[in-house]
C-alpha cells in the first residue's frame, strides 16, 4: 500500500487543526459554564447558610417568646409562638459556672424549658398545649442536673400537671444526674402525699436509693412529712391496683384499666375490698376512709378477670 503524499498529509493536518480548535473552543465554553456554575453554587450555599441562620434566629425568637409565655401562663402568646415555629425541644442551656454547691433559684429558672415552666407553675392547660400542639417531650431533662418537668411538678405538689405528664408517658423513675434523686423523692421531700400516691400507681419504685443511699421514705422523714412516709411504708411492695384501691385513686385506675396499663388480677377481690373498706387512718396516718366509687371499680374489674 502506497504511503500518503505530503499534500494529503498537509490537508489532514489542517483538518485536525480545525477539529482541535473546535474542541478547544468547546472546552473553553464548558470551563466558562463550569466556572459560572461554581460561582452560582457558592452563592447559593451562602444564601442557604444565611437563610438557615435567619431561620435559627427566628426560631430562637419564637422560642424565647414561648418560654416567657409559659413563665407568665399566657396561653395565647404560647400558641402564637408555637405557630411562629418555636422549638419546644431547644436544649436547655448549661449555666456557666453552675455547680450544686452554688445552686440558687435564679440558676434553676435559667435552665427551665417551656414545659418545665408549665410544671413549675402548675399550669395544666399550658402543659397540655406544649405536649399536644408543640410536641414537647415529657421526659426532656435539664442539661445541668437531669431534672424533668415531672420532677418540677412533683416537688411543688402540682398534682394535675403531674397527672397529665404521667398520662403522657413521663417516666416516674428517671433520676437526676447530680445526686440521683427520683420524682418520688421530690414529692416525698415536699410532703405532697397525693402526688406520691399517683407516682406509685404509675410505677414509681419506692426502693430506689439516691447517691447518698436514701430512699423516698427517708426523704419524707428527713423533711418532717410522717404522713407521706407512713403511706410509702404501708404500700411498699403492693401491686399498682391495690395501691389505687388503698389511696382511693379510682378515676386514675379506671383510665389505666381502659388503656390496659394496670392489671387488677395481681390480687383478689376480697383483698381489694378489704383495703378499700378500711376506715380513715387505718392503713397509715391520714389514710382515707371507705370509698363507694373505689369499691365499685374493684367489683367491675373483678367481673373482667
Amino acid at each position: 500500500m502506497a504511503s500518503p503524499s505530503p499534500h494529503a498529509l498537509r490537508a489532514r493536518i489542517e483538518r485536525l487543526a480545525g477539529d482541535v480548535a473546535t474542541a478547544d473552543a468547546e472546552v473553553a465554553a464548558l470551563e466558562g459554564r463550569l466556572a459560572a456554575a461554581k460561582t452560582s453554587a457558592a452563592g447559593l450555599r451562602r444564601t442557604k447558610k444565611e437563610t438557615e441562620l435567619e431561620l435559627g434566629r427566628a426560631v430562637d425568637r419564637a422560642t424565647d417568646r414561648l418560654i416567657e409565655a409559659a413563665r407568665r401562663g399566657d396561653l395565647g402568646a404560647a400558641r402564637a409562638a408555637l405557630e411562629a415555629g418555636a422549638d419546644t425541644h431547644r436544649p436547655t442551656p448549661v449555666v456557666e459556672g453552675w455547680d450544686a454547691e452554688g445552686y440558687d433559684e435564679a440558676v434553676d429558672e435559667a435552665m427551665l424549658s417551656p414545659l418545665g415552666w408549665a410544671a413549675t407553675r402548675g399550669n395544666r392547660e399550658m402543659a397540655a398545649l406544649l405536649l399536644d400542639e408543640g410536641g414537647a417531650d415529657p421526659n426532656q431533662a435539664r442539661t445541668a442536673d437531669g431534672a424533668t418537668a415531672l420532677m418540677e411538678g412533683a416537688y411543688r405538689g402540682k398534682l394535675e400537671v403531674v397527672r397529665l405528664l404521667l398520662d403522657r408517658a413521663a417516666d416516674p423513675n428517671r433520676a437526676t444526674t447530680d445526686d440521683g434523686s427520683t420524682t418520688l423523692m421530690c414529692a416525698a421531700s415536699g410532703g405532697h402525699l397525693e402526688v406520691a400516691q399517683l407516682l406509685l400507681l404509675f410505677g414509681a419504685d419506692p426502693d430506689v436509693q439516691d447517691d447518698y443511699g436514701e430512699t423516698a421514705h427517708a426523704a419524707a422523714l428527713n423533711n418532717w412529712h410522717p404522713g407521706v412516709a407512713g403511706c410509702l411504708g404501708a404500700v411498699a411492695g403492693w401491686p399498682a391496683f391495690k395501691i389505687a384501691t388503698a389511696c382511693r385513686l379510682h378515676a386514675d385506675a379506671r383510665r389505666m384499666l381502659h388503656r390496659g396499663t394496670v392489671d387488677p388480677s395481681d390480687c383478689s377481690l376480697a383483698e381489694l375490698l378489704a383495703v378499700g373498706g378500711t376506715p380513715a387512718n387505718a392503713l397509715w396516718p391520714g389514710s382515707p376512709g371507705p370509698c363507694d366509687a373505689t369499691a365499685a371499680l374493684a367489683r367491675a374489674a373483678m367481673s373482667s378477670w
